[in-house]
């Protein structure tokens, strides 16, 4: 069997992102809202629970997760313009990477 090779490579999805200077103006924020009411019924009770946001982007679901009282959370993404923009609103533990 061929090698699969991914839907969009890497870098493809690095550039679009690397564009977008305020991501989360444009965001949806109503569906944005309902993702994030899913994910907290799914997440422990424990708000020291170790957390990886990966391809957290701009931090958006991160900083959120922070207000509802979680602590120990790392961000990982591969745009450093959305590295920047988590970096500006305060979030540590924020990694460009792959």
């Amino acid at each position: 069997m061929p090698e699969q090779k991914p839907y969009r490579l890497k870098s493809a999805v690095k550039e679009d992102f690397d564009k977008l200077r305020n991501y989360d103006a444009g965001r949806d924020m109503y569906y944005f809202h309902r993702r994030f009411i899913r994910i907290l019924k799914e997440l422990p009770k424990n708000e020291n629970v170790m957390i990886l946001d990966f391809g957290g982007g701009s931090g958006l679901f991160t900083s959120n997760l922070m207000k509802k009282g979680y602590t120990n959370i790392s961000l990982l993404d591969l745009s450093p313009i959305q590295i920047k923009q988590a970096k500006d609103k305060g979030l540590t533990n924020v990694y460009c990477g792959d």
